[in-house]
């Protein structure tokens, strides 16, 4: 994940991507999250910048809107002035999350079958990465 997050040895087609683990007070794993500061054909179509995983017995419990805003500060750090992320049309909790840090749906796109509605998340106007 090292070299990965650093451009090197990435497998063909893919961008560099960082990776951090939620973990609990008591040393568990309950979730992932993921930023791609690149962007490539697919992730600008479908796949976003930022992938998120939450274990369920935590989901609902505002764990991934904390990691997403985290992660959103970092891709700040880095100079990013916007961010893509994306989420299966169905997934109402995720869609909650993302506009919760200010996504704006641009679209929905049929991938592999299934519809994906794409937001960016302007990281130029909000004033809580200060």
């Amino acid at each position: 994940m090292k070299n990965w997050s650093q451009g090197k040895e990435l497998p063909v087609g893919r961008v560099p991507l960082i990776q951090w683990l939620c973990i609990n007070d008591k040393g568990k794993m309950i979730g992932a999250i993921n930023l791609r500061p690149q962007l490539n054909e697919y992730l600008l179509h479908s796949g976003g910048q930022i992938g998120y995983v939450v274990h369920p017995d935590y989901r609902c419990k505002g764990v991934a809107s904390w990691m997403l805003g985290e992660v959103l500060k970092k891709a700040h750090e880095l100079g990013k002035e916007r961010i893509l992320i994306t989420c299966r049309a169905n997934n109402i909790a995720s869609q909650a999350t993302i506009e919760k840090w200010g996504g704006l749906l641009e679209d929905q796109r049929l991938e592999k079958g299934v519809w994906v509605k794409r937001f960016w998340i302007d990281l130029t106007k909000e004033s809580w990465f200060i």
